[in-house]
């Protein structure tokens, strides 16, 4: 039997797990009772698009409310002005309307922004995945909403020994199997190599990049050869 002369490929299995950056568990920032659901789970939406609306009633009422005393203050401002401009005026009266004024803009301001943020857009282009609320429940800061994921682009993460820092690198060879999906093979390379060694167990960690996924879903297990 001839003899041939290969090149030794040295091995190593390692476990890794699937990820993605665009992973979020979406929250309001505005409190009040859902008005309107405008998504269902499993539906793709795009990035800045309304998801969930929160009625605004009680903030246009406080808004209309300040909007009446801005009036208020930017008249006693004007008048304290023209006193000022005539020499008649008195400073610290003048000073007080001008810094009532300043400070009502400001609320306003705040205020105005709080509403804008009564309707909940998607931060990203994904995924319904899981609609926890429904219209008529209450929203707060602290209750999450919805999950939203795009798994378009993902990263498979492993950790390997400080043993072979020098031997593995950006362009690596891997094989990536995935026995959730029947041992499915992905045959790629290391997109990133990690700059920095865990003291408790002595490992750095490796990337590679999965553009263009379509079967890959967030914390899957997978073989890294």
């Amino acid at each position: 039997e001839a003899v041939e002369i290969k090149d030794f490929v040295h091995k190593i299995e390692v476990q890794g797990a699937v990820e993605t950056d665009k992973n979020a568990m979406i929250n309001s920032e505005a409190s009040g009772t859902i008005r309107k659901v405008h998504v269902k789970e499993g539906q793709t939406v795009s990035q800045g698009q309304a998801l969930i609306t929160i009625d605004a009633a009680i903030l246009s009422s406080q808004i209309q409310e300040l909007e009446t005393q801005l009036e208020l203050a930017e008249y006693m401002y004007e008048k304290q002005k023209k006193l000022m401009d005539q020499g008649v005026g008195v400073e610290i009266e003048y000073e007080q309307a001008k810094n009532q004024k300043a400070a009502l803009e400001k609320k306003l301001k705040t205020m105005r922004s709080q509403k804008g943020k009564t309707i909940v857009r998607a931060p990203f282009s994904g995924v319904v995945d899981d609609l926890m609320v429904n219209e008529g429940e209450m929203a707060a800061p602290q209750i999450p909403l919805l999950r939203l994921v795009n798994n378009k682009s993902v990263t498979i993460n492993a950790s390997i020994s400080e043993s072979l820092l020098a031997k593995v690198d950006l362009g690596t060879p891997v094989e990536m199997i995935f026995p959730s999906l029947n041992d499915t093979t992905i045959v790629s390379a290391v997109t990133n190599k990690g700059n920095y060694i865990d003291p408790t167990n002595r490992t750095f960690r490796i990337q590679m990049e999965v553009k263009n996924n379509k079967l890959l879903l967030p914390n899957m297990f997978a073989k890294v050869k």
